[in-house]
């Protein structure tokens, strides 16, 4: 038998009235097919948040000033008490920054490549609360006063209300990589 696509439209007719007079699967066996691809009954309100099933993917370091050298900087930058980092994952980067401040650290940044506002969820490693920041419409997120110590940030991007306001990134979880505020500091 030829490929469908080598068929002249006279062999694809032919065998198109050839499929037409077949007969049909009996009707329990419909049934039970049909069966196997039943979807369960809709959900509202928090139900239908709590069966919502969140993607999760991992971004990369793709920028750590803390790796660059000074002579990469040349003669037009200068060392500086901030560390700057870029993480990547899919259709978005977040720049992140680190700033030194009275013995604490300033973490903020901005998601690039969302439409619209999510949430930054801190979480210390070595133990203590989580911290949750609100990521704007710019995409600007800020995390002010924190103490020496690793962390994962996690960007939570959901409308929240069903609409399709980011797109594929909708119920999305963007897990960075740690961050050891303190260790690479210039200060």
């Amino acid at each position: 038998m030829k490929p469908l696509q080598h068929l002249s439209d006279t062999e694809f007719e032919h065998l198109a009235s050839q499929a037409a007079r077949l007969p049909d699967a009996p009707p329990a066996l419909r049934r039970s097919a049909v069966a196997l691809w039943a979807t369960r009954p809709a959900t509202t309100g928090l139900l239908a948040r709590a069966d919502r099933v969140r993607r999760q993917i991992l971004a990369v370091l793709t920028f750590d000033s803390a790796a660059t050298s000074g002579l990469a900087l040349g003669m037009r930058g200068s060392a500086s008490a901030a560390r700057h980092l870029v993480c990547s994952a899919p259709g978005l980067d977040v720049d992140v920054r680190v700033t030194p401040a009275a013995g604490r650290f300033d973490l903020s940044g901005q998601v690039l490549g969302t439409d619209g506002p999510g949430l930054i969820l801190l979480t210390a490693l070595g133990g203590g609360d989580d911290v949750l920041a609100a990521v704007d419409g710019s995409g600007e997120f800020r995390l002010p006063g924190l103490p020496r110590g690793r962390y994962r940030l996690t960007l939570r991007i959901d409308a929240g209300d069903g609409s399709a306001a980011h797109g594929d990134h909708d119920g999305l979880d963007v897990v960075l990589p740690e961050i050891d505020l303190g260790a690479a500091s210039r200060a």
